[in-house]
């Protein structure tokens, strides 16, 4: 039944500017009600004259039911007031159970605040799913700002690793100011993050617009970074003579796998002469299968996933490498960082990372002339060995 509480506010909402759909959405009325009672204001509702029903003396009960267990179904309401004496049947209990639960979810009606472009907005904080992020599920949480005027939303992610993945994110869709911005960004709040480090490195290679002086000065500083983190320059191992014993060669590289790295040097790697060279390789990958079995088959296989740099650098010493080959630079997984701990000899830069790696203890970088930029690289390595006719023939 319409009451006169229920005329009085759809004529206020019309005043509003309302349309009748909107009214009667509001007031949970119908369409055809609403038009009627704003067509011919003065119409009063009828008094219906209430039938008594044998829900009557149960309707209470069953309405503080629904308020404890809202999901509550007819046919478990029927159950308890029949132990009570409900002469009826299901039909009639589940009527009332309509209207109760169709009562309890009747939209309220509400005036909507509006304010004016720049005077409001409104801040929290937002869950936005799930990244994989070293082999782990992180949660993804920003700032999220939302203009009161536009409605429009502003996204300011907090989480690390999520920046990191938004700056690369920006590489890979030819944003490199973007990127550069936010790698900047994350190098000033975490300076000796090695991954920060190394992928604004690499995101610079992909990026047109930065200068080749650009590129070898952040190596340099790099190369500068890794050799005070591990705690000052080392002096360059002896290098014992090798006319009695076998010439001794480590790799280290996360890609000893069906990777582009992996599937080339496997071959290297089984050329090398037994009887001159001990290959070893050093592998740092998650990744394990048919390549990694046979770059194990043609080496000394040494897995170091769980070694810090101290202790990679020790094994690589007590291993006897006269020769230690890097061949990732400053890709995924790199472990470039160990070769500042001068663990070896001759130091080596080939294959993985077409650019200097910015350390000065690298002995020589191998490229082929596509890669090389004699004017850059010469005034800082050592030796620049230029592989003809190309690096991987």
């Amino acid at each position: 039944m319409i009451s006169k509480l229920q005329i009085f506010e759809m004529h206020r909402l019309k005043g509003m500017g309302f349309s009748n759909r909107m009214i009667a959405g509001t007031l949970g009325l119908d369409r055809a009600t609403v038009s009627k009672y704003i067509k011919e204001p003065d119409i009063l509702p009828q008094n219906n004259v209430q039938r008594s029903s044998k829900l009557d003396p149960y309707r209470l009960i069953i309405k503080e039911m629904v308020e404890q267990y809202p999901k509550i179904k007819a046919p478990v309401v029927l159950r308890h007031i029949k132990e009570r004496g409900f002469e009826g049947e299901v039909t009639i209990v589940r009527d009332y159970l309509r209207t109760l639960k169709r009562d309890a979810t009747t939209r309220q009606a509400f005036i909507r605040f509006e304010s004016d472009a720049g005077q409001q907005m409104q801040i929290d904080w937002g869950h936005f799913g799930s990244l994989i992020y070293g082999g782990t599920s992180r949660k993804l949480y920003a700032l999220a700002v939302i203009e009161s005027h536009s409605r429009m939303l502003h996204v300011s992610f907090t989480h690390m690793p999520s920046l990191v993945n938004l700056a690369n994110l920006s590489r890979d869709f030819g944003d490199h100011p973007e990127s550069r911005r936010l790698y900047a960004s994350l190098q000033e709040q975490h300076p000796d993050n090695p991954v920060i480090r190394r992928n604004a490195l690499v995101s610079l290679e992909y990026d047109s617009a930065a200068t080749d002086e650009e590129r070898f000065n952040l190596a340099r500083a790099w190369g500068e970074w890794a050799v005070v983190r591990a705690g000052g320059a080392k002096v360059r191992p002896v290098l014992r003579p090798i006319k009695a014993r076998q010439l001794r060669i480590g790799y280290v590289s996360p890609d000893f796998c069906q990777h582009t790295v992996g599937l080339f040097v496997k071959d290297v790697l089984k050329a090398h002469d037994p009887g001159r060279v001990a290959v070893f390789a050093y592998s740092a990958g998650m990744v394990s299968d048919w390549v990694t079995n046979q770059i194990r088959a043609a080496s000394t296989f040494r897995d170091v996933r769980s070694l810090d740099d101290v202790a990679l650098a020790r094994l690589i010493s007590e291993d006897g490498i006269d020769i230690l080959v890097d061949l990732s630079g400053h890709t995924a997984g790199s472990r470039l960082t160990v070769f500042a701990h001068r663990p070896a000899p001759v130091q080596v830069s080939w294959l993985g990372y077409f650019a200097t790696t910015g350390l000065a203890c690298m002995d020589a970088v191998l490229l082929d002339q596509w890669h090389a930029v004699i004017r850059i690289y010469s005034s800082y390595l050592k030796s620049l060995t230029i592989l003809k006719p190309s690096i991987i023939v």
